[in-house]
């Protein structure tokens, strides 16, 4: 007589399809706070470059642009010292700009969709005060509220003064896989085939682009490639 196999119960499909579902949460959380990383990367590298033109334009005029020359993300306005104004990766906005009245100084905000990146709180804001320019913020762009990552000039703090000051953020003790990933000049670089800390003497590398792009931009000084 033929033996026939053992069935699964109702009990063990259903926790094999809890488990399913489980990991497939798991790995969906995972995808989304990678892409937000990429997308906080790309927002730091355009501040970066706008503030780069900022400052080059301030060398030339003694004063910083009006105050609505990014307002037309994609333009050129601020050419030659940058050939097209970036936009929001994510909203296709512009970037908030403040201009002080003197043109003398400025703020330039964004939105990080990563509230746990530790530089939020580096620049004395937070992830529920933000930075203290909503409004004036969304008087310039029109969009949303929680600006809380940005770059000024030298001479004015990017947060609020009167902003409570926020809880700090405890040091990480991880450290990256090295790799050939590394920064320059706020910049993420890739060295391949060197290798960054061997060949060139960078005191940090990266094997994720990812990861290398959201550091670079807050690196402190000692932390970048000679």
């Amino acid at each position: 007589m033929k033996k026939l196999s053992p069935a699964f119960t109702l009990i063990e499909v259903m926790i094999v399809v809890a488990i399913i579902g489980l990991l497939s949460v798991l790995g969906f959380m995972s995808w989304r706070n990678q892409i937000a990383k990429s997308q906080d990367a790309l927002r730091k590298k355009d501040l970066q470059r706008i503030s780069i033109a900022f400052e080059d334009y301030f060398n030339d005029n003694a004063y910083y642009p009006n105050g609505d020359i990014i307002a037309n993300c994609g333009g050129d306005e601020l050419a030659p010292y940058l050939g097209t104004i970036p936009c929001d990766p994510v909203y296709s906005t512009p970037y908030c700009y403040l201009a002080s009245g003197d043109l003398r100084s400025y703020r330039l905000l964004t939105t990080l969709g990563n509230l746990d990146d530790p530089s939020i709180a580096d620049l004395g804001c937070s992830s529920s005060e933000f930075c203290g320019w909503e409004e004036e913020c969304n008087a310039v762009v029109d969009t949303r509220s929680g600006y809380n990552f940005g770059f000024a000039s030298l001479n004015i703090p990017l947060a609020d003064p009167t902003l409570p000051a926020p809880s700090p953020t405890p040091t990480p003790t991880a450290t990256p896989d090295p790799g050939n990933y590394a920064c320059q000049s706020y910049v993420c670089n890739n060295y391949f085939p060197d290798d960054p800390i061997v060949d060139r003497g960078c005191p940090i590398s990266f094997s994720n682009e990812v990861e290398c792009e959201a550091y670079c931009p807050t690196a402190s000084a000692e932390m970048q490639c000679p």
